[in-house]
């Protein structure tokens, strides 16, 4: 007779997700043998600056504390070495995201041949490994991600009050690992607003707003900590810089009212967009201390080097007195040209693989879909309504604060998630409905 646990042990092996993990597993130590490395850059210098300084209670400017405190957990538990324990413990992270991933597909998709497919591509996706090598917060991102999808998953399935403010830590972490995810945090709590108040009625929404206010409230005191040591009101200076080059990429930056600026910026610019933003917001000494804090027995790569070598200008200009400037020129009609221009770019270029306007098909499709169950079968497909919405968000939020160059696909990198569930839950209903056509035609 065959011992219970026995069998219990056997039956795992028979399960896909054992299968799943193992080619993973197999896959993963693989390709790492073969394209494995630690890869930093000047981005890299500011979130260990950060690390070394989060638990003094000093907050960084530049770094929402998110990555920085799991660096700086990673560095307190390792030795010396630790952007290899870093790039270790995100490749244990990614690896773990694997099994909510298949447990998220399971319960959306009736295929299991789909369920199998959608969760080895998400498992061997080589640019989601090649993050895992880098230090750089969007491998932790995207398994948080991961995370989040799928207590939305569970609480689509059967609302609780734990499963909703598990929901919320996780969205305020994600918005500490990258402040954009700010976007995210809106989207997902508006429409879960409008899927509680459909399903369940109003009597849950007073709790449901309580919750996000002291959401939002702790972003508040954020925001205000930051402004207490930084002059900084907001979560991240990175706002600023990346909607300052956009200014100068879109040529709005022409109709400041300070021309002696512009004149500046027209010299600047021929050494490149980023030594302009850095140059005029003035970061010498900042940046000078931030690549001082960071090991000398790690070699500069040289997008390090030409950040390190940004002089402090002369001129007055900083960010302080910049911003309002930048802010006035979004408002133009060349800035509004140049967000239309980008958007069609996006549809020309490739990201992780495929053309953008192959990510803008399949969330035309998704929308038809959701559509066609609400007007001709009568239902709402919530699920599918938080991924599009949220797929969306980020995407759009891409193209209009992304940069067009190699960091664009780096920031667009945490819909991946969304689009591949997104698609395999598609394809699931289309098949069925599919046969469901044949069956009714048959009879």
């Amino acid at each position: 007779m065959e011992h219970p646990r026995m069998a219990v042990f056997l039956k795992f092996f028979q399960k896909d997700i054992f299968w799943i993990l193992l080619l993973a597993f197999t896959f993963r130590n693989i390709y790492q043998q073969l394209y494995g490395g630690v890869f930093y850059n000047a981005d890299t210098v500011s979130y260990t600056y950060a690390a070394n300084n989060i638990f003094k209670g000093i907050i960084d400017e530049l770094r929402t504390p998110g990555y920085p405190i799991f660096i700086r957990i990673v560095q307190i538990l390792g030795d010396g070495n630790f952007l290899s324990h870093i790039i270790t413990a995100q490749h244990v992270f990614s690896f773990l995201s694997i099994v909510p991933f298949y447990f998220i597909c399971k319960s959306w998709i009736k295929s299991r041949v789909l369920v199998f497919f959608v969760s080895i591509i998400f498992a061997l996706h080589p640019i989601l490994l090649n993050y895992n090598n880098a230090i750089f917060p969007e491998s932790i991102l995207i398994s948080s991600i991961v995370v989040l999808l799928y207590f939305i998953s569970t609480l689509l399935k059967a609302f609780s009050w734990r499963k909703l403010v598990l929901v919320q830590l996780v969205l305020l972490w994600l918005i500490m690992l990258k402040p954009g995810m700010v976007v995210l945090c809106v989207l997902i709590n508006t429409t879960l607003f409008f899927q509680l108040y459909k399903n369940r009625g109003s009597h849950l929404l007073p709790g449901f707003m309580g919750i996000i206010m002291i959401v939002f409230a702790l972003l508040g005191g954020y925001c205000w900590l930051n402004s207490k040591q930084n002059e900084v009101l907001a979560l991240s200076t990175v706002t600023h810089d990346n909607n300052f080059m956009n200014v100068i990429l879109s040529s709005a930056y022409k109709e400041f009212p300070d021309q002696r600026l512009v004149s500046i910026i027209d010299t600047t610019i021929q050494t490149g967009k980023y030594y302009t933003v850095y140059y005029l917001n003035n970061d010498f000494e900042k940046n000078k201390n931030r690549f001082e804090s960071f090991p000398d027995y790690y070699p500069y790569t040289e997008n390090m080097r030409s950040i390190q070598r940004i002089p402090g200008n002369s001129y007055g200009y900083d960010r302080e007195n910049i911003d309002p400037l930048v802010k006035q020129a979004m408002k133009t009609r060349s800035y509004s040209s140049y967000l239309i221009w980008k958007f069609e770019a996006f549809a020309q270029r490739n990201f992780f693989g495929v053309r953008g306007v192959i990510i803008y098909l399949i969330l035309m499709l998704d929308f038809l879909l959701i559509t066609f169950f609400l007007f001709a079968k009568r239902k709402w497909k919530w699920f599918n309504i938080f991924l599009l919405i949220s797929a969306a968000g980020l995407i759009v939020t891409s193209i209009l604060a992304g940069i067009d160059d190699d960091t664009w696909e780096r920031v667009l990198l945490p819909v991946i998630p969304f689009l591949l569930i997104l698609i395999g839950i598609f394809l699931d209903n289309l098949y069925y409905l599919v046969k469901e056509k044949q069956k009714m035609t048959n009879e």
